[in-house]
């Protein structure tokens, strides 16, 4: 029932940065598989490592995903699992979002317990947003998803396309990041990212969801203000 939904949700997105669905099938085994397309580039972690793009190449694929998180965000959708492991880049270079571990319609289901039926997942905590680790103050087992922890898990993607690093890099076990996050540490600032680029990132990261900046806020600050060169140690 909980994947029935899953495949709902993704197949009404129709957007240029969201992974297409194309239809579900039984066809690879007796469990139900989700179809979309094959993208040879595969996921903008390992896009980055091949060195293929160049840092010009950072704007834009920082800001398709911004895009696309921001039309889920209009269609009432949360991602939830937010890392460059679930972006994913085109035949073009263009990124799109996808695997939506934690995706969720939010009327319908925020609050309830569907929202935990798959917890942040074992090395995604990392760019996870430090309430997510938090019961709600009316539930036990309802995580803090909301659109603001999509935005915290976004700051951790534009750190690690700066940087070339995942947030907490010297840290090995996901207890030892959540007890660190929900502490109120972030990671350090790195020599190669600008004051203007980090002091956007850590707004990304404010400890108060209701703090951090909007999409619209974000796209006009990727657009005008995003500072897209190295800095010299």
């Amino acid at each position: 029932q909980k994947l029935r939904r899953e495949v709902a949700v993704w197949y009404r997105l129709d957007h240029p940065n969201v992974v297409p669905l194309f239809g579900i099938t039984y066809d690879f085994g007796t469990s139900l598989s989700m179809v979309s397309p094959w993208l040879p580039n595969g996921t903008l972690d390992s896009y980055l490592k091949s060195g293929v793009p160049g840092r010009n190449a950072f704007r834009p694929l920082l800001q398709d995903t911004a895009n696309g998180l921001a039309y889920l965000h209009s269609q009432d959708v949360i991602h939830g699992d937010l890392h460059p492991a679930n972006i994913l880049i085109t035949d073009d270079g263009r990124a799109q979002l996808t695997d939506f571990g934690l995706s969720l319609i939010i009327p319908e289901f925020e609050g309830t317990s569907y929202m935990t039926s798959s917890s942040v997942r074992g090395g995604a905590v990392r760019w996870a947003a430090p309430e997510v680790f938090l019961p709600r103050s009316n539930s036990d087992t309802a995580l803090n998803v909301s659109a603001m922890s999509d935005v915290y898990s976004f700051g951790g993607v534009i750190y690690q396309v700066l940087c070339g690093e995942v947030p907490f890099s010297s840290l090995h076990h996901d207890i030892r990041i959540i007890m660190a996050v929900t502490n109120g540490a972030r990671p350090q600032r790195p020599p190669v990212i600008s004051a203007v680029n980090w002091a956007f990132i850590n707004r990304c990261w404010d400890s108060v969801p209701a703090s951090r900046p909007s999409l619209v806020e974000i796209c006009e600050f990727l657009q005008h203000r995003f500072e897209n060169r190295w800095i010299r140690p």
